[in-house]
């Protein structure tokens, strides 16, 4: 595995089915030496080099390549599966289209890095809330996901995103997974002063994601102690508006060790009055109709990152049925955020941006 997404294989694969492509592209007598097979093999052996070397405190450089890495397997694979067609098609311009491909994979990986690394634009949404406890405008909720602060991120970079959610004046702050990518115990120190600085009248809140799980439990203790985060875990609470919020762990949480059971939908609403106006925070959306027939009335999801990029966006779309968005069912509501940030070792965005929501509920 590359960061426990993609087996390596895959990458292996990737690069292959390039390297077939472009051997045309090289001098005759490399490609009568074979030397277009050194370079999926090498490839792969480079990434798996840095993969291993990435589960220390490395510098930025080693994550560049392996993003590179990463970024040109995807992509490339992408593109090279149109220029096959189109190269079948018009067979006398195989060689142009060959160039014209891999100029379009480094374009599009320009294109993918440059917008992976810009700040979350904001999504405003409007959604009617049913028994809500209180006439009007219910409340504004900032909807974060998926920041995957990490290692190499800039405090200023975080501190931005925190004035961000402040600018915006919500009532309540709302964090569903993945805050934390791969981060070590002695790097808290420089980002929780900043998280410290978010705060809203309700409160803020957040459930742990898959990375929280993986990359260290303790570790994110650490990084959320000094803050007024508070994180819940299979349980709910009572808001000072009458709103119940409840929060349930990853699925990751009941492999990862440590007694963790998982996510028990069951124990997060075992304190709620039936009727009362129910928030659920899931960081998969995937347990929306089990919340749905529980009485939940919205649920607030991430991990899916929109997709991120193609072709992982055409796959999200295939594994989980709520990829990104706004979706209503049964009368309950579901709002996926596609994330605040990108998985740590590959900033790359295509067709998707990083984006934090923002929620107003209206009684109706």
């Amino acid at each position: 595995m590359i960061r426990g997404f993609i087996p390596l294989p895959v990458y292996f694969l990737c690069f292959l089915f390039i390297g077939l492509r472009i051997n045309t592209l090289y001098p005759r007598k490399l490609r009568r030496e074979g030397t277009g097979f050194i370079f999926p093999i090498f490839s792969s052996l480079l990434l798996a080099v840095l993969g291993y070397a990435s589960a220390k405190p490395v510098s930025s450089w080693v994550r560049g390549c392996m993003a590179f890495l990463m970024g040109f397997a995807l992509i490339g694979a992408m593109v090279f599966v149109f220029e096959s067609i189109l190269s079948s098609i018009w067979r006398r311009k195989k060689i142009v289209l060959k160039r014209i491909a891999l100029g379009t994979t480094f374009m599009l990986m320009g294109w993918g890095f440059f917008w992976g690394s810009r700040l979350p634009v904001i999504e405003k949404m409007s959604i009617e809330a049913k028994h809500f406890p209180g006439p009007g405008q219910g409340m504004k909720i900032a909807h974060l996901s998926d920041l995957h602060v990490h290692s190499n991120w800039s405090t200023q970079r975080l501190q931005r995103i925190v004035d961000q959610v402040n600018g915006l004046n919500p009532d309540l702050v709302v964090i569903t997974g993945d805050l934390m990518g791969r981060l070590y115990m002695h790097e808290t120190s420089r980002f929780s002063p900043i998280l410290s600085r978010l705060m809203a009248p309700l409160g803020v809140y957040a459930v742990m994601g898959n990375n929280e799980f993986i990359n260290s439990e303790k570790t994110f203790k650490k990084l959320i102690a000094d803050t007024s985060i508070r994180v819940l875990r299979n349980e709910g609470v009572y808001l000072e508006n009458g709103v119940y919020l409840a929060g349930v762990d990853d699925p990751v949480g009941a492999d990862s060790g440590g007694g963790n059971p998982g996510p028990d939908l069951e124990a997060a609403l075992a304190g709620r009055h039936p009727g009362d106006y129910c928030i659920l925070l899931s960081h998969r959306p995937g347990i929306f109709r089990a919340a749905c027939q529980k009485g939940v009335n919205l649920q607030l999801s991430g991990h899916t990152h929109g997709g991120q990029f193609p072709p992982i966006s055409l796959v999200e779309r295939r594994v989980h049925r709520y990829s990104a968005g706004h979706l209503k069912e049964k009368g309950a509501h579901l709002v996926v955020s596609p994330g605040a940030g990108t998985w740590d070792y590959l900033p790359l965005r295509l067709g998707t941006r990083n984006a934090m929501q923002v929620l107003q509920l209206i009684s109706e």
